[in-house]
């Protein structure tokens, strides 16, 4: 007799496959994600639930591993080819062809998905998303040949610590940081203990100096101070801090940082001080106002905070991205509208907010 949970899973599992998003979607976002992580060495996929489930369900060997507080002194920093990945209070060093790819369904897919080295992993802020596409295996999930099996590392809540190994070489390790689980999959030994080994609590800041809480992330009223971007000249590097704005137990609100620097952070300097007030419309490419509209669902919230530096001086600027408004940024000084040209680059980099939703998507047609 088939087992009544056993079974509710693999139902579940086959109906979020079902609603997948497409290849052509799935392979347009890593190729973004991707192109964005060469120019930055910044990132900005869901906690699958199912994952665990999975990864769970084709295990033959656990082993514990003690707490790890964090890297050792050689590990300090990223070799080339690599880079930091921060959430929550923790960061972790990952490959650069490692894409991070949010609300998409689970990266040991069948075959005819698109292929990469790896994936990052964040958890979810979206509800009721695909869970994954695994392999059926006599009623139970599995995660697939080994041929269809990709390495990541995911920031997690629940996973026990500990090491698990399978077949053809892939072994799964747990370690708990901070707040947080970091879990890696793969093959290569190597990989998976420069990755854990690196993981570490943020001490302060990142390695961007992003904290992992801000009083703009737990204070709708809060407005940054200075003088305001006028007052700072030109800007030579941007610094992008995402945060949610729902609070969560005992998990700081840091979900991504990166940095903008050279022409680029002159160009997002230059259009963030030039934007319209908030009596001005935003517009989109074909010269569209764009606004909230009935199709937009409140849920988690995400701001970003940038540390502009300029030429001569330093300004902290607010950027909401509300699924249902406001939009804007605020310098301390002044409110101003979004912009193709002054938020597109921002969110790019960081790779947030993970739901842009209609006004955000038509602002950066």
């Amino acid at each position: 007799m088939n087992d009544p949970a056993e079974t509710l899973v693999t139902r579940s599992l086959a109906s979020h496959a079902a609603e997948a998003p497409s290849d052509t979607t799935l392979l347009g976002t890593v190729h973004r994600r991707l192109r964005r992580r060469r120019r930055t060495r910044a990132a900005g996929v869901v906690v699958l639930a199912c994952a665990a489930v999975i990864v769970a369900a084709a295990g033959v060997q656990s082993l514990t591993r003690p707490e790890d507080s964090g890297p050792t002194a050689s590990l300090a920093q990223p070799p080339p080819g690599w880079h930091w990945e921060s959430y929550a209070n923790v960061e972790v060093q990952v490959p650069d062809q490692w894409a991070e790819i949010n609300a998409d369904h689970l990266m040991t897919c069948p075959s005819k998905k698109p292929r990469w080295d790896g994936w990052v992993g964040r958890p979810s802020m979206l509800p009721g998303l695909s869970m994954g596409c695994p392999v059926a295996v006599r009623g139970s999930a599995s995660v697939g040949e080994p041929a269809d099996r990709v390495p990541y590392v995911l920031f997690d809540f629940n996973a026990a610590p500990g090491v698990t190994q399978y077949d053809a070489g892939w072994t799964k390790e747990v370690r708990a940081v901070g707040a947080l689980k970091v879990e890696v999959f793969g093959t290569d030994a190597a990989v998976r203990a420069r990755v854990l080994d690196s993981a570490r609590t943020i001490d302060g800041v990142d390695s961007r100096g992003c904290a992992p809480t801000h009083p703009a992330a737990t204070k709708p009223s809060f407005r940054p101070a200075g003088e305001g971007l006028a007052a700072i000249g030109t800007a030579e590097s941007i610094r992008i801090c995402a945060y949610r704005t729902e609070a969560m137990l005992k998990v700081p609100p840091l979900l991504a940082s990166a940095e903008l620097t050279g022409e680029q952070a002159r160009e997002v300097g230059a259009a963030l001080l030039s934007a319209p007030g908030p009596d001005g419309p935003a517009t989109t490419k074909s010269g569209k106002v764009a606004t909230a509209d009935s199709k937009c669902i409140r849920g988690d919230e995400e701001i970003l905070v940038l540390h502009v530096h300029g030429n001569r001086g330093d300004q902290e600027v607010v950027v909401r991205l509300n699924g249902c408004g406001p939009f804007d940024t605020d310098d301390g000084r002044t409110f101003r509208s979004l912009t193709k040209a002054s938020v597109g680059p921002l969110v790019t980099a960081v790779g947030r907010p993970e739901d842009r939703g209609p006004f955000l998507t038509n602002l950066l047609k």
